[in-house]
């Protein structure tokens, strides 16, 4: 039979235990910060952002679009129409400074249509936005290409 010293020490010990887990995970948890969005999300993302911003600009311009190319162009070209009013800054593309592509556009000749476009590690948009495929005004939509249009 356990003495009551030998279950008070058990406690205390139980006790210590549960305060250093606690402790280590907080430690743990600081340290690694809140998940990280993968790449793809931050892309379809960043794209809706842009279709966002085209459809506030076409709002104010008698429905047409920014006056730009109808091929496949570097989404910066949009700087001068969008920012600052309808965005602070155009979003680039996550891994741009690694090499990898930065977003497109290519706009209609009558400024009424539009298609924008990001390459994807995975190939899948995880999200139910509309995802165009084949080849839109220049822009090549099949996959691993995410592209998403006016409509």
């Amino acid at each position: 039979m356990m003495n009551t010293k030998n279950i008070k020490v058990s406690k205390k010990f139980i006790m210590t235990l549960i305060l250093i887990g606690i402790m280590f995970y907080f430690l743990i948890s600081v340290q690694l910060g809140p998940p990280k969005r993968s790449s793809d999300s931050i892309r379809t993302s960043d794209l809706v952002k842009i279709k966002t911003a085209l459809n506030l600009y076409a709002t104010d311009n008698k429905t047409l679009y920014p006056p730009v190319s109808s091929i496949c162009n570097d989404i910066g070209i949009l700087s001068k129409y969008l920012t600052p009013r309808y965005l602070d800054s155009i979003p680039s593309d996550p891994k741009i400074a690694n090499n990898h592509p930065n977003y497109r556009i290519a706009v209609n000749p009558e400024r009424t249509y539009y298609v924008i476009k990001a390459l994807l590690d995975t190939g899948k948009a995880s999200t139910s936005t509309h995802d165009l495929d084949g080849t839109v005004m220049g822009c090549s939509c099949d996959d691993p290409n995410y592209c998403i249009d006016s409509l």
